[in-house]
């Protein structure tokens, strides 16, 4: 799979931490068929995740396509958000995101702590591909934004509209989650010339190995909520071989 460059995106440092609130179930679930879930941006709680502010949109109505005049900038991006992907984390592990995150658990939720340079270094040696109905993605990783959108203007910061930023901006009301996100994109050829094709609300990357980030210590250590069934969890993960210890080096 093609990395895309980050484009004007910050990145942590190799050494950093970062967390994952999962529901037990899905958590079990990425280990033993092992991927990483990536949900449709327009699916998340914040109606606006991934779209052009309302001032970019005004300026990206003003350009088009050369060889598709009726395909306006606006509309450009709006297709781009209905077919991008994320898998969030969070800078912090802060009550937060166990209070906001993982819930509708029968089991309990889990909070999965990660050293992002272990974690880059495995999905740039992921050779597994990324396709839907034979259209193949793209992936970015960097850390969310936060501004009040009423104001903000992409174009304004970077000089231009840009898909994977708008992915990467969030209202400041949002702030809290302190976001690091990693993103899926289609390739661009051929998806904005009247294609009318409808994209699914989840896609995974198949053939992240959870079992090897676990050994590799990419996976630091798997935190469990107060009150959820870790005996139950910790007993699924030793059939699958896995211990359950933190892993620090």
């Amino acid at each position: 799979m093609k990395k895309v460059p980050p484009f004007g995106l910050k990145v942590p440092h190799g050494n950093k931490y970062i967390y994952k609130i999962m529901r037990a179930e899905d958590l079990l679930s990425s280990i033993t068929k092992n991927y990483l879930y990536f949900k449709n941006v327009e699916k998340y709680k914040d109606k606006h995740d991934g779209e052009q502010t309302s001032r970019d949109r005004e300026l990206n109505e003003s350009w088009s396509f050369k060889n598709v005049p009726d395909s306006k900038g606006d509309k450009y991006f709006d297709k781009s958000r209905a077919r991008t992907y994320a898998c969030c984390f969070s800078l912090e592990n802060s009550n937060y995101i166990w209070n906001e995150y993982g819930n509708g658990s029968e089991i309990g939720k889990v909070c999965v702590v990660l050293k992002f340079g272990k974690l880059r270094t495995m999905l740039e040696r992921c050779n597994s591909d990324v396709r839907y109905d034979g259209i193949p993605f793209d992936l970015s990783y960097g850390i969310v934004e936060y501004d009040d959108r009423s104001n903000h203007s992409i174009w304004e910061v970077h000089g231009r509209g840009n898909n994977i930023l708008n992915t990467y901006f969030k209202d400041k009301k949002y702030k809290k989650e302190k976001e690091f996100r990693i993103a899926l994109f289609p390739k661009t050829h051929g998806l904005y010339d009247g294609n009318p094709m409808e994209f699914p609300d989840e896609l995974f990357l198949v053939g992240f190995d959870f079992r090897a980030a676990i050994a590799n210590n990419t996976v630091q250590e798997i935190k469990y909520a107060h009150g959820c069934d870790s005996d139950f969890i910790k007993a699924e993960l030793s059939k699958l071989g896995i211990m359950t210890q933190s892993n620090k080096d």
